[in-house]
């Protein structure tokens, strides 16, 4: 039936978000060592030429070759693992779109977090409601009109709504270089790096030292 056929495609769209889902991690873990901005490419470009000379530079939070090339490589990758996970057939300028939208070595490093954040969100969602749906289904084998698959819809994003998701990933990004959000405005969870590169957690009272940036 169709609604097997849309249940299928519903797994393997979830496979592809898991992809994307790392993809955007290792996004994270780059905001966390590399503060991003203006000058990001030739700043890196510099330090790499100088390298090239027998200069033995080290590198820097606002100039790292290594990590900027790193980002750059699984941000562009991060544009195809979403198309992937959008499933059907995509448009040239939907991949456009996505690439403007997609986070940034030269944007500002709170814009880079709001980006990733909303994104990781996003798949957050898609993730949840397919769970739930899992679990519906096993609960209501027989179900298959659309009246039935409509209430469960219908409940669903009643009770889920987008930006609780948006909101909770963005708080655990940390990107070095952002501001620190003032007391009154850190939720449970807010996660922040500092200039030293020490990510830490905010418990609501006080700090939770992550260490040092993940690689």
């Amino acid at each position: 039936s169709q609604v097997r056929k849309d249940e299928g495609a519903m797994l393997d769209q979830f496979r592809q978000r898991q992809i994307a889902k790392e993809r955007m991690d290792a996004l994270i873990d780059s905001l966390r060592v590399l503060e991003t901005g203006k000058f990001a490419e030739k700043k890196a470009e510099v330090v790499a030429g100088l390298r090239s000379l027998g200069f033995d530079v080290p590198s820097t939070a606002t100039a790292n070759p290594e990590e900027f090339q790193k980002f750059v490589k699984n941000s562009t990758a991060n544009v195809f693992d979403q198309v992937k996970a959008m499933g059907g057939k995509i448009l040239v300028s939907e991949i456009t779109g996505l690439t403007k939208a997609n986070a940034n070595p030269e944007l500002q490093p709170a814009a880079n977090a709001a980006l990733l954040g909303q994104a990781k969100g996003l798949i957050d969602y898609e993730d949840q409601h397919f769970k739930d749906y899992r679990s519906w289904r096993k609960a209501n084998p027989e179900a298959f009109s659309v009246d039935e698959i409509g209430d469960f819809e219908t409940d669903w994003v009643q009770k889920n709504p987008l930006g609780k998701y948006a909101r909770e990933a963005e708080m655990g990004v940390g990107a070095r270089g952002a501001p620190l959000l003032p007391v009154e405005k850190r939720q449970p969870g807010y996660t922040y790096t500092n200039d030293f590169g020490v990510t830490g957690r905010w418990t609501g009272t006080g700090w939770e030292t992550l260490g040092g940036p993940a690689r």
